[in-house]
Formats: C-alpha cells, structure tokens, sequence
C-alpha cells in the first residue's frame, strides 16, 4: 500500500514537468474593474514581458495564445503558453508582486494540476478555479496581512484515483520585505 502511496505521489509531481510544447494555461484577474479591459490586458502583457526578459525567451503567435477575456464581466483572461517550462512560470509567480500588475489571483494549469495563487484580501480563489481539473488539484493560497507584515502560503496537492486519495499539505510564513 504504502509503495502504492509512494508512486502516486511521484506521478503527481512528475506530471508537473510539462514538455515544451504542451500548454500552460494561465488565467490571470486584476483588481481593477470596469469596463476597460485595456489596462488589465496591459498589465498582463507587461508581466508575461517580464517572464520572458527573465528566461531569455520571446513570445510570438506560435508560443502565445490569448484564449479568452473579461470572464463572467470580471477583468479575467486566460492565455495559453507554449515552450515554457511550468514549474519556472509558477515560481516566477509566486514571486510577483501583485500590486505591480494590479492582480487579484493567478492560477497556472500544468497539465492535470493547477497552482492558484490568491493575491489580495477579497479574493475568494473557489470563483476562479479550473472546472476540469478532477485528477489532480493544486491550491496554493497567498495571504498578506497589513498588520505583522508577513506572507503565509499554504500549499496543497491532492492525487486522487478510483481507489486511493493523497494529500500533501506544506505551511510557510515569511516576512514581507517593503521593497
């Protein structure tokens, strides 16, 4: 049972690595609403230049793919990445500063699992969610308190098969730095 354990959770990870030409879902929303999509649009491409600048690459229409905007008359749009490693984008986000591109959550979808990012005080990451992801779930819920200054992520990982479950859950708290 437990080698069976074991195994499960390795091939959750593994699935994680993503080849180079399988897409990378990104959905991003920003915290300013209205009826101008242009200035979250913007800030979105700003953050993905930055991404790019980063990791030596450039994004073109064969790598790139704006799939959709302005989800449910939220300021939201999902894109499609190609040849970008997941793991290097999920760590590259979890590093931005929200204020910066003015977001209010991130999620990004490597294959069967997603990582969500909850990026202000009002986000509820449950009305941005994947709908599709019933193999493998990934939260990751960021939490910023004005008072103590310190970042708590908590991240969780769920497996599950038709005959056994895993869930992996890590905390960590940090002090913000007020770059």
């Amino acid at each position: 049972m437990s080698r069976l354990l074991i195994a499960l959770v390795l091939a959750a990870v593994e699935l994680v690595r993503s080849s180079s030409w399988e897409m990378v879902q990104v959905t991003l929303a920003s915290e300013n609403y209205g009826n101008n999509m242009k200035y979250a649009l913007d800030d979105f491409h700003d953050l993905f230049d930055e991404f790019a600048q980063q990791q030596g690459i450039r994004f073109h229409r064969g790598n790139f793919r704006e799939i959709e905007t302005f989800i449910k008359g939220l300021p939201v749009a999902k894109y499609g990445l190609r040849g970008v490693d997941c793991e290097q984008f999920r760590q590259f986000l979890s590093g931005v500063k929200a204020q910066k591109y003015h977001l209010q959550y991130a999620a990004v979808k490597c294959g069967p699992m997603t990582f969500s990012f909850c990026m202000a005080f009002s986000c509820a990451p449950e009305d941005f969610l994947f709908r599709n992801a019933t193999t493998s779930t990934t939260a990751v819920t960021t939490t910023v308190s004005p008072t103590t200054s310190t970042t708590a992520v908590t991240t969780t990982v769920s497996a599950t098969t038709s005959t056994t479950a895993v869930t992996t859950t890590t905390t960590v708290s940090a002090k913000a730095s007020n770059e």
